[in-house]
């Protein structure tokens, strides 16, 4: 598997195993948004094969698999499951609708080809909001 995918699925994890106590207190689902970055005529980073709307579709519909496969108390939600446009605030729209407890956006960096530190750049980056901003 690739480290990437990897890594989002340990944070996924954890961020529903520390939930998981308020979440039976109160006895409702937990709610996953899993939002798929860019999309429809938002391509994103472009590669010379790949770009990266299609790749972050594609882990974020292996991560919501994942998650709906091996977690019985988690309901997932995705802003998009098709090569569509979703607009920012229509996805913060659908995390609200759904009363997400968790909400994941998938997007894959990238680096000018001219950087001589590309070849050695790797690893993932999160970004948290907490209640106090």
């Amino acid at each position: 598997m690739n480290r990437r995918i990897l890594h989002i699925i340990l944070f996924v994890v954890a961020a529903l195993t520390f939930a998981d106590a308020a979440v039976y207190a109160q006895s409702k689902k937990f709610v996953l948004v899993v939002d798929a970055g860019h999309g429809g005529k938002d391509y994103g980073a472009l590669g010379v094969k790949y770009n990266e709307k299609s790749i972050n579709l594609n882990v974020a519909l292996r991560l919501g698999k994942l998650v709906e496969e091996n977690f019985d108390n988690v309901s997932v939600v995705y802003t998009r499951s098709t090569d569509k446009f979703v607009s920012l605030q229509e996805r913060a729209n659908i995390a609200n609708r759904a009363h997400g407890n968790l909400f994941i956006s998938i997007h894959t960096n990238s680096i000018d080809k001219k950087n001589k530190a590309r070849t050695r750049i790797s690893g993932s980056s999160t970004y948290t909001l907490g209640l106090h901003r």
